[in-house]
């Protein structure tokens, strides 16, 4: 039998662990603590693999069993910068307080990363054969766009039978979420002296237009069935170098948060159809699909009825945010994709990020159990 890394035994202390590597993304650097998940999964027993993908940045891909139709476990290690705000507590010093444990990445997402390996690690532990195996992905990047999936995606050694990401859930199944499709705006005009404008061509108001025009239509697709409407953020602008001149240059970020019912390509038709005359150009940023599993999926109904067994009831929902799943999912075959993690989607990039202690331990089991089910092929009774 193998035996599990003394840091693993303790969910609470592995996600600290993890919490203490300031993997903060912008700008990125994972490198640390893919190091030492490396290092811990090879004692543990699984065949690793590091991926770079940049100076400093990259993902963990490791293996365990059979590998014909594994199970996919992934979740990203990068987070959010800290914020403005002062934290209560030390974002990379963790600290339990009234069953709380607070740092950046507890909830977003080292807790869930935590309780999915230390969960694979003592079915490994157990030393009896698996009928499939476990692949795992750590990934870096995500919080960007998932960087670290796109420097996969020509990969052919890839492929999972069922995909779960311990993205914040409150430990409760979702079966999708949303697309995101980013793009900026851009404006061109001609500089002058602030206190004769009309010598220039002023690029910040034909970014006004072009915004306050998208604003003002109806974001193609409708209300979908399951997912609700695409939505419109404009969530950064920038113009001119100083006050005292008329800015030549200025530009918008749009966060589109799409659903099956507006492709990509016809919001960006849409978007153009606004804005053509303003002499505007645009540049895709991130362009991710929404994901969707039916509930009915074979692999998702038996899930359901593990989770229902202990104790977790709940129908299985959507979330706006996206994920690597986004990615991933095609990747590996299309195969059916669940996220379930410990942490609190609402506390994500929040100042005073915490993950309660009893979700992550009861992350652990669920996982444990999941796993039992999916790589023993056992019967749910």
């Amino acid at each position: 039998m193998m035996s599990i890394p003394t840091m693993m035994n303790d969910v609470t202390d592995f996600t600290s662990k993890l919490v203490g590597f300031a993997s903060i993304n912008p700008p990125g650097d994972e490198l640390e603590i893919l190091q030492y998940l490396n290092g811990l999964l090879t004692e543990v027993g699984f065949e690793t693999e590091l991926v770079f993908f940049g100076e400093r940045r990259g993902n963990l891909i490791a293996r365990y069993g059979p590998q014909d139709d594994p199970i996919c476990l992934s979740g990203h290690v990068d987070v959010v910068p800290l914020g403005l705000k002062d934290w209560s507590q030390s974002p990379f010093e963790p600290k339990v307080v009234d069953g709380k444990l607070y740092g950046r990445g507890t909830t977003d997402m080292k807790g869930g990363v935590a309780a999915m390996l230390i969960a694979a690690s003592r079915l490994i532990a157990n030393g009896e054969a698996l009928k499939r195996g476990i692949l795992v992905v750590i990934t870096g990047g995500e919080e960007t766009g998932c960087d670290g999936v796109q420097a996969l995606m020509d990969r052919s050694d890839l492929k999972a039978g069922m995909l779960l990401i311990p993205e914040p859930s409150s430990n409760i199944p979702l079966v999708g979420h949303k697309g995101a499709f980013w793009i900026r705006l851009m404006a061109s005009g001609k500089t002058a002296h602030g206190s004769m404008p009309e010598q220039g061509d002023n690029a910040a108001y034909k970014l006004v237009d072009a915004v306050s025009r998208l604003k003002a239509a109806q974001v193609p697709g409708g209300v979908h069935k399951v997912f609700g409407p695409t939505t419109m953020n404009l969530g950064r602008m920038n113009a001119g170098l100083n006050i005292n001149s008329v800015p030549d240059q200025a530009w918008a970020d749009l966060d589109f948060r799409t659903t099956p019912n507006t492709p990509h390509e016809e919001l960006l038709h849409w978007v153009k159809s606004h804005v053509e005359d303003l002499d505007i150009s645009i540049e895709i940023i991130v362009d991710l699909n929404p994901v969707y599993t039916n509930p009915d999926d074979h692999q998702v109904t038996r899930l359901l009825q593990r989770l229902h067994l202990e104790g977790v009831d709940h129908d299985p929902g959507t979330v706006m945010f996206f994920t690597d799943g986004a990615l991933l999912k095609p990747l590996l075959g299309n195969c059916p994709f669940v996220v379930l993690g410990p942490g609190e989607p609402h506390l994500a990039h929040q100042t005073d990020e915490y993950c309660f202690v009893e979700r992550l331990e009861q992350a652990v089991e669920l996982y444990e159990q999941l796993l039992l089910d999916y790589c023993q092929d056992r019967q749910i009774s």
